[in-house]
């Protein structure tokens, strides 16, 4: 009687986790599939603000149409990100000043405010990226209340990238 009990328990045991990892496999799979054509049209939307002069009605609408939803948005924002770092020059400077003009930076912002250290790292790569350097003083203040040593190194190279001379004059400061 205990043999088949056990072998029931586990029997379902496997069966739940069996269903837990197919249901997960098969959202991947659908979000996966939401997300790709949304990737394509985020990049031809950036090709078009990076090399045309205007926006087409489309592309304006699709630009709205990112804007308004935190999911797609932050979708544009890593697209514009990965292209960003592979870009120099007047692009790069285009996609910076897009950046600041459209809000983002304030996404960034946001993202220092979370209590996730990955979205945290998330919003201090995505500031040190596109070079905000109005953000150091936000950085300084995250850097007095963060207890945590790793975190406190990141925000230390990030100061340092975004202000080299007063960055290390800080961490010295810092130090003492």
């Amino acid at each position: 009687l205990v043999l088949v009990s056990l072998t029931f328990l586990f029997f379902t045991l496997g069966s739940l986790c069996l269903t837990f990892v197919l249901s997960f496999r098969k959202f991947k799979k659908i979000r996966n599939a939401k997300t790709t054509p949304l990737k394509e049209k985020c990049q031809i939307l950036i090709a078009e603000l990076l090399f045309d002069e205007n926006l087409s009605p489309e592309s304006a609408e699709m630009e709205v149409y990112f804007l308004n939803n935190s999911h797609r948005k932050q979708l544009f924002l890593e697209e514009l990100m990965s292209i960003h770092k592979s870009l120099q020059g007047n692009i790069a400077t285009t996609i910076e000043q897009y950046y600041m003009l459209k809000g983002y930076d304030k996404t960034s912002i946001k993202k220092l405010k979370s209590r996730k250290t990955h979205e945290i790292l998330q919003g201090l790569n995505e500031l040190v990226e596109m070079k905000n350097n109005d953000s150091i003083q936000i950085l300084d203040n995250l850097l007095q209340q963060t207890s945590n040593y790793s975190l406190k190194n990141y925000l230390m190279i990030a100061i340092i990238k975004l202000d080299p001379e007063n960055g290390l004059r800080q961490l010295f400061s810092f130090d003492n």
